[in-house]
């Protein structure tokens, strides 16, 4: 069973600019909430996707949006793919898009698919997700205002160029602005998203350096911008 925690309650047009890069229209006025399975669903799911949004909209387009980061072409990952969207269509009656947050040219090319399951020349699924790489949003700035006021968009800004253009000033300005985003929740939920994201890659070390230093600052605890478990859990443990 799925819990949920809403997210970007005073951004409310937080996904506006993300939908625009994907060349999609944006929900209106869309209430987020991020959806959190149990461990028994991490299990029969796996971990191709590291977590999902459930996106309901007063215009009737109401969507889930399932994030999977890639640093690298993963092979027979669209198996696992194919299984949470169909799973997710199943378990809650609506649309799932599949997003793949990608930090370099190579793997964002190969993440744009098509996935096709086929026996012979019959085709029985297939899976193509929309693709967010280094060319379809522009280096990420040292602007802390722009973070406080579009975080989520921010937030990949900085992943998709995290291989390139990820120094300390852009986290730091990453971190500080999304620590003054006004919404406790928000900022641990993005916190934790940015250091799935840099999985594998050494601006991981320093986003998690960042955010203890920052916390202790604010008299809190490192642990609290980790307030969630969903698949990107695993993510975690393997590069720990």
């Amino acid at each position: 069973m799925f819990s949920s925690s809403r997210l970007f309650p005073e951004h409310p047009d937080a996904l506006t600019p993300v939908f625009t890069a994907l060349g999609l229209p944006a929900p209106r006025t869309p209430t987020v909430t991020a959806l959190v399975p149990d461990e028994a669903e991490l299990r029969e799911l796996g971990p191709s996707v590291d977590t999902v949004l459930r996106i309901e909209s007063t215009d009737g387009n109401s969507l889930l949006l399932a994030v999977s980061f890639q640093g690298e072409p993963t092979p027979g990952i669209s198996v696992g793919w194919a299984h949470w969207i169909s799973y997710l269509h199943f378990e809650h009656r609506l649309p799932a898009l599949l997003l793949a947050v990608c930090r370099d040219r190579t793997t964002a090319a190969w993440a744009a698919g098509p996935f096709e399951h086929r026996i012979g020349s019959w085709t029985s699924a297939a899976v193509e997700p929309r693709v967010l790489g280094p060319d379809d949003l522009p280096e990420a700035g040292t602007d802390k205002e722009r973070v406080t006021r579009q975080p989520l968009l921010a937030a990949l800004t900085t992943l998709v160029h995290s291989e390139s253009a990820a120094d300390d000033a852009v986290l730091t300005a990453l971190a500080r602005g999304l620590m003054s985003c006004g919404d406790t929740a928000t900022a641990r939920y993005l916190c934790e998203f940015v250091e799935v994201g840099l999985a594998g890659i050494a601006a991981r070390g320093r986003w998690r350096g960042l955010l203890g230093s920052l916390a202790c600052a604010q008299r809190e605890t490192p642990n609290a911008v980790s307030s969630f478990r969903r698949p990107a859990a695993r993510s975690l443990q393997a590069a720990s």
